[in-house]
């Protein structure tokens, strides 16, 4: 039987992702060195806080300019933040081969800032997603089997409804552990082939 729930990663399968091209971007807004960016985000750990959802929107907004210095309104901010990723329109296009009836989830490490803002920073991805799962919202960041369990009872699913699709090998292992039939992203055409495959195009 056919899974009824696809559960999408975003960063490297959904949307291209490079953390340097978000760095660069708040360099250039914040007049800073990248690399002072660099830690004062990364480094400091503000970005895994983010992710594990212990701010919110405003919160990371207050925390970005603070730590920045930067001088934008809200959207600019949203926009400097998502720049990172890019859209993959061949993986986009498998997406919208999916049969009708079957659920497409996404289940990312990521913060309230995208989370809230996903539908005006990255409209492709959101306008393919019926329900977004953040680590944010699940306080809880793959590959723990929390995040997995958070997204079972989020969408009222077992896990042989459920095939799993994230380019991390540790966050394909995770889902495996807790009996979720997973595909290890390495390419458009190759996740084709293993949607076909589990019988879940149209």
């Amino acid at each position: 039987m056919a899974a009824r729930h696809l559960l999408l990663d975003l960063a490297g399968v959904l949307c291209r992702f490079d953390s340097t091209v978000r760095l660069e971007r708040l360099a250039v807004a914040s007049r800073l060195e990248t690399a002072e960016v660099d830690e004062r985000l990364y480094g400091s750990g503000i970005v895994d806080r983010c992710d594990r959802g212990e701010l919110d929107a405003a919160g990371i907004r207050d925390v970005l300019r603070e730590q920045l210095g930067l001088d934008c309104d809200d959207l600019e901010l949203a926009q400097l933040w998502a720049s990172a990723f890019t859209p993959d329109d061949q993986v986009l296009a498998v997406i919208d081969s999916v049969a009708l009836g079957v659920t497409r989830t996404l289940l990312t490490n990521n913060d309230a800032l995208l989370r809230d803002t996903l539908p005006v920073v990255l409209p492709a991805v959101h306008a393919r997603i019926a329900i977004p799962l953040f680590s944010a919202t699940t306080r809880a960041t793959k590959p723990s089997p929390s995040a997995y369990a958070a997204a079972l009872t989020v969408l009222g699913a077992a896990p042989a409804d459920v095939l799993f699709v994230d380019d991390s090998e540790s966050n394909v292992d995770g889902a495996r552990r807790m009996g979720i039939t997973s595909v290890h992203f390495t390419s458009a055409q190759a996740l084709r082939s293993e949607l076909a495959r589990a019988g879940l195009l149209a």
